[in-house]
């Protein structure tokens, strides 16, 4: 019996362990418990009620709907979100994202800073000036002490009948320049103070081997030779084009360009005597005025596609305004003030976007006479700008996207009209379709610092069609202007003072930023011309270097307000405004919304 027990015990507390594991999930119903000692010195038994439950009062009720749990299913865990673990953290405890390893992708969007905004210089072909003296020559006569050299001849102040300037003013007429058509002359007083007044192409050998012959065969004749040209003849035709047509130049011409000797007869016991040297420079004379290039973003400016961006899609609303200083509209600078409205809305789980934005501006009239008859300021519609970003790499600090933005030609045509309310002399009517791709990407290494980049190519792939009134008989297509090619550089490097989500308050996150914007053509701008008229970019090659500084605040949880100051830190052809001043405001939606304040990717 002992053997037996001794068997038995094993298997009973082993069947006793496994019964109270597997109720271990079960609810334990409680039953009334009987007094053994009672039982025992009472062997009647108790009449049981059976009105009475068998159940303790106390117990709680089971609802008979409640589902059953599988004794073998775990115990259901739960994580805090991560916005709970960055508010519990932050200063140094486990829940400091920074130290948990999770992805928080803090960034303000990039500012931007680019104008844009390209001129077109319209050049009118108006016709030759020809600047012409005479003087008597002595120095043809002399024996040269450099013959293998250019002859360099300087008559000295005062020598000379003085500069005959020719000109052609038909075309001139057209554009309203105050002159009378046909051929005028005028008279100066004397040579322009000029060391030397010309220099010859040939050398001086041949060029008095040449008038010897011609005394020695005919008994006098005239030798002509090719001269180049002069600054001061330059200048002093210059000044005589603009008082006859106001702002414009001149370019020499090397093939009307000349000295004609007219030798006298040949003397008796005398090789040479003094001749006549009657000197012409001849200069083409342009009008030139300029208008602003639609491809370029016309008087509105420019949309750079990292402006108001960030590498990771993103539901919001977008606002955006700036003030710009200066800018090279005109040539005495213009003042624009432009508005930016637009959204984006992601799709794809959040891992791309679309983004559009709608430019307009208070900035110059795209419509300009020649005479100035037309209003200089407007409200004019800039180019829409679309932009398709995907995300294509995400880790727990670094994601990368591409994508191609679009600007639409929504922006009017730039016309030149002709004085008086006369028709159009000029019109470009906006057909370019510029296409921007586009490579970026965004460092957050912990829950405060940032750092994003981006590289874009801006290719103008249709042109815009030149039509100008080249007779006065109306307009008429004389080619295609298309913008150059763009390559453009961004950076921005912050370090969030108040990390969004930590902080109280109506102010949830704030932080400075350091943006460096580089922009450079690539490309040459195309010359159209036909006739007396050309058409070519006043800004054909230039390397922009601007610098943006600024704050970025999170308001409450889904509005994100920048404002920033961008200098030019370069001059000349580099630089396009003075400076720039603005904000940015956007207001987050959806799925962004939701989560404003922690961004996770790579999931």
């Amino acid at each position: 019996m002992a053997e037996m027990f001794n068997r038995f015990v094993p298997v009973i507390g082993l069947s006793a362990v496994l019964a109270a594991l597997s109720h271990a999930q079960e609810p334990i119903t409680q039953l009334p418990v009987t007094n053994l000692l009672s039982a025992a010195q009472e062997p009647k038994k108790e009449i049981v009620d059976p009105k009475q439950p068998l159940v303790d009062p106390k117990t709680p009720k089971v609802d008979p709907k409640t589902p059953k749990v599988d004794p073998k299913t775990p115990p259901p865990t739960t994580n805090p979100p991560i916005v709970d673990l960055l508010a519990e953290g932050g200063n140094g405890t486990t829940a400091d994202p920074s130290r948990t390893g999770q992805s928080i992708t803090y960034a303000p969007n990039m500012y931007g800073d680019a104008f844009g905004g390209g001129r077109t210089r319209f050049n009118v072909f108006l016709g030759s000036l020809q600047a012409q003296s005479r003087v008597i020559d002595n120095t043809l006569s002399d024996v040269p002490s450099s013959p293998n050299r250019p002859l360099s001849v300087n008559y000295g102040p005062g020598a000379g009948n003085g500069i005959v300037v020719v000109g052609n003013a038909t075309q001139a007429k057209m554009l309203g320049l105050s002159t009378t058509p046909g051929v005028k002359t005028y008279q100066l007083a004397s040579y322009p103070n000029a060391s030397p007044q010309f220099t010859s192409v040939e050398n001086y050998k041949a060029i008095q081997t040449r008038i010897l012959a011609q005394q020695v065969q005919n008994g006098g004749g005239k030798a002509t030779f090719a001269i180049t040209d002069n600054a001061a003849y330059h200048s002093a035709a210059d000044g005589i084009f603009n008082k006859l047509y106001g702002p414009g130049s001149t370019a020499f011409v090397s093939q009307g360009s000349k000295v004609v000797y007219t030798t006298p007869v040949l003397n008796e016991g005398a090789s040479f005597s003094p001749g006549v040297a009657d000197i012409f420079y001849k200069y083409d004379a342009y009008s030139q005025i300029d208008v602003a290039t639609p491809a370029s973003g016309g008087v509105v400016g420019r949309t750079k596609i990292s402006e108001e961006n960030n590498p990771l899609p993103r539901d919001r609303i977008i606002f955006g305004y700036d003030f710009f200083n200066n800018t090279r509209l005109t040539t005495d600078g213009f003042n624009v003030q432009r508005f930016s409205p637009g959204f984006e809305t992601t799709f794809l789980d959040q891992q791309a976007s679309i983004q559009v934005q709608l430019p307009f501006a208070a900035t110059l009239n795209p419509v300009s006479a020649t005479d100035g008859g037309v209003s200089n300021r407007d409200t004019v519609f800039g180019n829409m700008f679309v932009t398709l970003k995907g995300l294509f790499y995400s880790s727990q600090t670094f994601h990368a996207a591409t994508g191609l933005g679009l600007a639409l030609p929504t922006s009017p045509d730039t016309v030149l009209k002709l004085p008086g309310g006369g028709g159009d002399l000029l019109r470009i009517k906006n057909e370019s379709l510029d296409v921007v791709p586009f490579l970026a990407g965004i460092y957050t290494p912990n829950s405060r610092f940032f750092w994003q980049n981006w590289l874009s190519m801006s290719f103008d792939t249709t042109g815009s069609p030149v039509l100008a009134n080249l007779d006065g008989n109306g307009l008429r297509p004389i080619g295609r202007l298309r913008d150059q090619s763009v390559m453009a550089l961004d950076t921005q490097i912050g370090y969030w003072l108040i990390v969004p989500g930590t902080g109280e308050g109506f102010v949830r996150g704030l932080t400075p930023f350091l943006e460096l914007h580089y922009n450079s053509t690539v490309t040459n701008s195309p010359v159209v011309q036909s006739g007396g008229f050309g058409i070519a970019s006043s800004d054909n090659r230039y390397d922009e270097l601007n610098l943006s500084t600024g704050l970025a605040m999170y308001l409450e949880n889904n509005l994100l307000v920048s404002t920033s100051l961008v200098v030019p830190l370069k001059s000349g052809p580099d630089k396009f405004f003075d400076y720039q001043l603005g904000f940015r405001v956007s207001w987050f939606f959806g799925a962004t919304a939701a989560n404003p304040s922690a961004l996770q990717y790579g999931r």
